[in-house]
């Protein structure tokens, strides 16, 4: 239903949906768990051939935000450790920020995954990771503290596949994890063009 009224391409690139949607019924009825449920409707979408278009279980949801809500945690503890070692007496105060606080403003880069890794592909000019030397090509281990193949192996146990979160989560980690309030940082442990260990504080 929801593909039917909101899908782009109202001929649905030469397809019957109706019928797509009468030939997967019988087998719907019959679906004895969530995730076999979940594998038939990626079936049943699959026939639309389009790559970017995926079943996200709620289990991967809840997952991911779990690990968001450690590296927001992480996030503070590190700043407060930094204005601690600099000796910053400004109080701050410690809000919890809403989503959309937190989506506003970013460090500047776009993230692919390959195979398992999270990958900068491209940093944009005068960005704050441009400015903490961060390049194309540089991998991500960590954000705030919290391991990106962690992650991955955490939202893979959730039922979902590499295909799938090849396309969902370099957006996901973008808007969720490097986006955050103005004027504040994040940490990223990196490994560089010659795969050294590299931590940087970016600033968004």
């Amino acid at each position: 239903a929801t593909l039917n009224e909101q899908y782009f391409d109202p001929t649905f690139g030469g397809l019957d949906w109706q019928k797509i949607r009468t030939e997967f019924a019988p087998r719907v009825r019959r679906a004895k768990t969530d995730a076999e449920f979940h594998d038939i409707l990626e079936e049943m979408i699959g026939r639309l051939g389009k790559s970017h278009l995926s079943i996200l279980a709620p289990e991967y949801f809840e997952k991911f935000e779990s690990a968001k809500l450690s590296a927001r945690k992480r996030e503070k503890e590190l700043a407060a450790e930094k204005k601690l070692n600099n000796k910053d007496t400004t109080d701050d105060e410690d809000d919890e920020l809403t989503d959309d606080e937190y989506k506003q403003h970013g460090i500047g880069v776009e993230l692919r995954m390959i195979g398992d890794q999270v990958v900068v592909t491209s940093v944009e000019q005068k960005s704050g990771a441009q400015a903490a030397g961060i390049k194309p090509g540089y991998v991500i281990e960590k954000i705030n503290g919290v391991s990106m193949k962690g992650t991955v192996g955490l939202l893979l146990s959730s039922g979902i596949s590499q295909t799938e979160m090849r396309y969902a989560l370099p957006l996901e980690l973008v808007n969720e994890f490097l986006n955050g309030e103005p004027d504040s940082s994040v940490f990223l442990t990196c490994l560089d063009e010659n795969d050294r260990v590299r931590e940087f504080t970016v600033s968004r």
